[in-house]
Order: C-alpha cells, then sequence, then structure tokens
C-alpha cells in the first residue's frame, strides 16, 4: 500500500454547537430504512446527490498542501466548509426517504411485558366508567389492582430500558 493514494485528513470539531442529548426524548426523529427503499428511490438520491456534488467547490489548494501540521486558517476553513457541504448534501438529497419515528412510542420491553397489562387494564378502567365509577366493589378493586399492576410494568421497563434493548439487540442479531 502505498502512501500516496492516501491524504490524511484533520478537522476541527466545534463542540459548542453540538446539540445536547438527554436521557429521554420526545421528539419525532427522522431515519432513513435503506432496506426499504424502492430503486426510484434509489436512483432518485443517487440524481440528486450527483446534481449537488457537481456544485460543490472542491479546496484543491488546502488538499494538495503538504504539510501535515499546516495551520493556514483559511486551508482549514475550506476543509471544513467542504465536510459542512457533503454532509449537508447527503442530509437535503436522503430527505425523501426519511420516515418519521417518534421516539417516545418506541418502548423496549413493552410487547413482552406491558402490552397484555396494559389491555386488561384499560378493559377493568372501561367498565369501571360504564358501571359509574364505583369507590369500592370487585369492579373497583379489580380497577384499582390492574392499574397497579400497569404501572409497576411500567416502571419496570422504564428503569431496565437499556438492559431490554441489548436483549433485543441479541434476539434479533442473526450470527
Amino acid at each position: 500500500m502505498s502512501d500516496e493514494d492516501h491524504i490524511p485528513v484533520t478537522t476541527h470539531v466545534d463542540l459548542d454547537i453540538l446539540p445536547c442529548l438527554s436521557e429521554e426524548s420526545n421528539e419525532t426523529v427522522f431515519k432513513i430504512n435503506w432496506e426499504s427503499a424502492t430503486e426510484a428511490d434509489l436512483k432518485s438520491f443517487l440524481k440528486l446527490t450527483d446534481q449537488r456534488f457537481s456544485n460543490i467547490e472542491l479546496p484543491v489548494e488546502a488538499l494538495l498542501c503538504s504539510d501535515l501540521n499546516c495551520n493556514i486558517l483559511a486551508h482549514r476553513i475550506k476543509i471544513e466548509t467542504f465536510y459542512n457541504d457533503i454532509i449537508n448534501i447527503l442530509i437535503e438529497s436522503s430527505k425523501h426517504l426519511c420516515s418519521k419515528v417518534n421516539s417516545s412510542r418506541n418502548r423496549p420491553g413493552w410487547s413482552d411485558y406491558v402490552a397484555d397489562i396494559y389491555d386488561y387494564s384499560r378493559e377493568a378502567r372501561k367498565l369501571w366508567l360504564e358501571n359509574g365509577k364505583p369507590r369500592q366493589g370487585f369492579l373497583f378493586n379489580e380497577y384499582s389492582k390492574s392499574k397497579a399492576r400497569f404501572k409497576y410494568a411500567l416502571r419496570y421497563i422504564s428503569r431496565n430500558e437499556n438492559l431490554l434493548r441489548k436483549e433485543a439487540l441479541a434476539k434479533n442479531c442473526q450470527i
């Protein structure tokens, strides 16, 4: 392997402009599912990227600079701009492939631990409401217990979210 066909590139990452990530987010996230993209979608993506890449300015002088420890500000700015242009082109060209995923609805362990309890709790609540919201008796006790079981199951998957994600990944992993 020759060193002539490999150009080392260093970049500066401005940490002040990176987004803050919190533990929980209710934002809508856009994700690309490449497996579900049709051939027409992929052709459209390729066409858009080709068109946009043809308009990008290649920082030839900065890329041909032979100083590995180059401190010329103009070179750094041109390379950072080039990098940002590439990222923006890829994002803009793939927007038609994005599907909205509401991250607050995607709960690991829901199907395994909560779904049945939730369904039962909804039915118990429905019966309790239909009978005038009694404050004692069988329907009240059943509703109260089912609500408590649901809250417990929900708390369990919330506290063990990382473990449940890992288990789901391991289960779906094909070796």
